[in-house]
């Protein structure tokens, strides 16, 4: 498996099928803070997505504090699922 660091230097072998691309949310949110700064119309949208990066990260921070089943547990993994659905809801639009 390859991330979406450049260094890795990944197409090539993900096209020669020798390797599978797994996207980190670290290294694409590089990306969104490129695009905010290079392009003003789209500034707004691209740090919308860090935002969402940030609560999907913290969330999971949450989960991980505590132990699986108990209540914080369960309500951080809730949040967790909320905004991952909602980043896969606002990727189709």
């Amino acid at each position: 498996m390859l991330d979406h660091y450049s260094s890795d230097k990944p197409m090539a072998q993900v096209k020669q099928e020798t390797a599978v691309l797994v996207l980190c949310w670290s290294h694409v949110g590089r990306d969104f803070v490129k695009v905010g700064k290079a392009w003003q119309e789209h500034e707004e949208w691209a740090f919308a997505w860090l935002r969402r990066i940030r609560e999907l990260y913290r969330s999971q921070c949450q989960r991980l504090i505590h132990p699986a089943g108990n209540s914080e547990f369960v309500t951080a993994d809730t949040a967790m699922q909320q905004t991952e659905a909602a980043m896969k809801a606002q990727a189709r639009v």
